[in-house]
């Protein structure tokens, strides 16, 4: 029989397949990958670039065109440590000396020690330095005669303030002073300070001010600062003083916390003896 008219000579209602259609990327001709060439080595920022040699130290790591400046004779040098081991701080009891008020408030590092004067990490050459922008002023109170050798400085409130250098203490032990007096320290320069051997003492803002006013009236008005009774006295003033037990102890004793920590080394090496091999010790065991 022939079919209806339109009939493909299928089943009814069967559906033609459909074929997959050709993929999009088919005409597009496929090429292998250059391999990459050796190169220098590339890091986050670029291509890593070789370091130039540095150029030969000059002497003690001086700054161009500066020459050390000795120690005067009788000021204190800060603290150091010799190459066997000995340090140099020396120990601090009852210090009597003359003051030189410093009526400024909020003294920054960069006030005590410009940090052009900080171009070495070595602890001696900065006294040329201490306070430096402000020396070069005649009238200045470190440059007046009446208060040459002053080894306690008397400073108004936040003194040490800014960057941590350790010049601005190492700056003021070298000029010669033991002592600085001010109601309230950075607490960053306070610590650097202790720890150098400086004694920092704070005393309320009456007693800075009665300090200023004795020294300005007489220059020659001795300050003592007593640290086993925990006092400063000058003339009428008597006015006690709080430290840290701690820190009061090594500073009596004349030691910074490498030589207060090295008092233990035998009991260091006892310890690291019995420890299990393989573990890091810190080299005092034999």
């Amino acid at each position: 029989m022939t079919g209806r008219a339109g009939s493909t000579g299928e089943e009814p209602g069967a559906r033609t397949p459909r074929t997959a259609p050709a993929s999009r990327t088919s005409h597009i001709a496929r090429t292998a990958r250059t391999p990459r060439t050796a190169g220098p080595p590339r890091t986050a920022h670029g291509p890593h670039r070789a370091s130039r040699p540095h150029g030969p130290r000059r002497p003690h790591d001086e700054p161009p065109g500066r020459s050390r400046r000795a120690v005067p004779a009788g000021r204190g040098g800060p603290t150091d440590r010799t190459d066997d081991g000995v340090t140099t701080m020396r120990s601090f009891t009852v210090h009597t000396g003359t003051a030189a008020p410093l009526r400024r408030s909020d003294v920054d590092t960069d006030q005590i020690i410009p940090g052009r004067f900080c171009a070495t990490h070595r602890r001696t050459g900065y006294a040329d330095g201490l306070f430096g922008d402000w020396r070069q002023d005649p009238g200045f109170v470190l440059n007046r005669p009446e208060y040459q050798g002053a080894s306690v400085l008397v400073a108004g409130e936040m003194f040490g303030t800014g960057s941590s250098r350790e010049h601005a203490v190492w700056a003021l032990q070298e000029f010669g002073f033991r002592v600085v007096v001010a109601p309230r320290f950075a607490d960053i320069f306070r610590a650097n300070s202790l720890m150098a051997g400086l004694l920092t003492v704070t005393l309320p803002t009456g007693r800075v001010e009665a300090l200023w006013d004795a020294v300005e009236a007489d220059p020659r008005t001795e300050v003592t600062v007593d640290l086993r009774a925990m006092t400063v006295r000058a003339g009428a003033l008597h006015e006690p003083f709080t430290l840290g037990e701690d820190t009061r102890a090594r500073l009596l004793a004349g030691l910074d916390q490498i030589d207060a920590t090295l008092r233990y080394a035998d009991d260091i090496a006892a310890y690291e003896q019995r420890r299990r091999p393989g573990l890091p010790t810190s080299g005092t065991a034999a």
